[in-house]
């Protein structure tokens, strides 16, 4: 994973640490007590896609090309759902996606246009369980991708860079604190 990173991915030394450190380890680990759950944001064309891509290069020898990779698109099927529909056919993808595939990847592309409160309906999927309905998540990857706080990020880097601060200089707690303070408004 570490190589993988350093080869093909640039300008991101945030999602670069994270990635290496938590998601190292918890590939390393046979017996992980929960899955492992990312939350990627940013603009478009800032690196979203390319770091799941290259999640599923270091997990699987097909990389995106693997049957345990489950990709879903917010806007695709969902946007017309009404909330319920939505929350019954997520939770319904995902749990039988995980249930074929016990190493499963499953990335939710655009979450923040799903529609309201339809990740809740997985939300269980992401604690330390041992199983629910018979389905074991504990070695499964949650990816959410989103633009939520894609201009807050862009401007709050280049406030400080501005102001002389080096980008690798911008700590985790200072972007989780932004995408936190976004993704609840």
């Amino acid at each position: 994973m570490e190589s993988l990173l350093k080869d093909q991915l640039f300008g991101q030394h945030i999602a670069n640490k994270i990635l290496n450190h938590q998601l190292g380890a918890f590939l390393m680990d046979p017996k992980p007590e929960k899955p492992f759950v990312a939350h990627i944001s940013g603009k478009t064309g800032t690196g979203k896609n390319h770091i799941s891509n290259l999640i599923a290069q270091a997990r699987y020898s097909k990389g995106v090309e693997s049957k345990h990779i489950l990709k879903i698109i917010g806007t695709h099927k969902y946007g017309s759902l009404d909330p319920d529909a939505a929350k019954k056919l997520l939770k319904k993808e995902v749990s039988e996606h995980v249930y074929k595939c016990k190493h499963a990847l499953v990335i939710i592309d655009e979450a923040e246009k799903l529609p309201e409160g339809t990740l809740n309906a997985i939300s269980p999927f992401l604690d330390k369980n041992v199983a629910i309905d018979g389905v074991d998540y504990r070695n499964t990857i949650f990816i959410f991708l989103s633009n939520t706080a894609g201009n807050a990020i862009k401007n709050y880097t280049e406030t400080q860079l501005e102001a002389g601060k080096n980008r690798e200089d911008i700590t985790v707690l200072e972007m989780e604190n932004l995408i936190q303070e976004h993704l609840y408004k």
